[in-house]
């Protein structure tokens, strides 16, 4: 049922996600949780705005299917700037400096690029890391000795983050 009214893929190719997985990834934050909230906001604005399309000619959905991936899309923008505006800054005040100089960023970041970022010492950098990570901004990745923190898809609209790794 799903896919007789989402496409299958929200960005097409042989090696991206499926649109039901696509949609789990980009309301999934840095804990692993999707919370309904963000779900049924992603899939109410595609339906806004698969509706501005439909009424102006633009990207018109095929067959029985409701929606294009390009609204989809669209709407992520939206999900991603109310739950970092409305969610984290509103319960995390002390966190949204450090949040907000992540934005126009590289997704992926080191202690040592954070401490660069932030113009705090290496100590500060990883406890403010790792108090973001309990709050949702990032996940940890990398080895023991090689710590990573990751932006997940959730904030990167928002915060107009770039993929990749920042340079140390």
């Amino acid at each position: 049922l799903f896919y007789c009214i989402f496409p299958p893929q929200v960005d097409v190719g042989p090696n991206r996600p499926t649109s039901w997985e696509w949609i789990l990834s980009r309301t999934r934050d840095g804990m692993g949780h999707n919370a309904p909230r963000e779900l049924i906001h992603l899939l109410n604005r595609a339906r806004e705005v698969q509706l501005q399309n439909i009424d102006i000619g633009v990207n018109v959905p095929t067959g029985w299917q409701l929606f294009t991936g390009s609204a989809i899309k669209t709407a992520l923008l939206e999900v991603s700037t109310v739950r970092l505006e409305q969610t984290i800054y509103a319960e995390h005040p002390r966190l949204r400096r450090y949040v907000a100089l992540l934005e126009g960023e590289k997704a992926t970041q080191s202690v040592k690029t954070l401490s660069r970022l932030w113009g705090t010492d290496d100590a500060t950098s990883l406890s403010c890391a790792d108090e973001l990570v309990q709050v949702g901004i990032f996940e940890r990745t990398g080895s023991k000795q090689r710590v990573e923190y990751r932006v997940p898809f959730l904030y990167r609209p928002a915060l107009r983050l770039v993929m990749g790794k920042a340079e140390a």
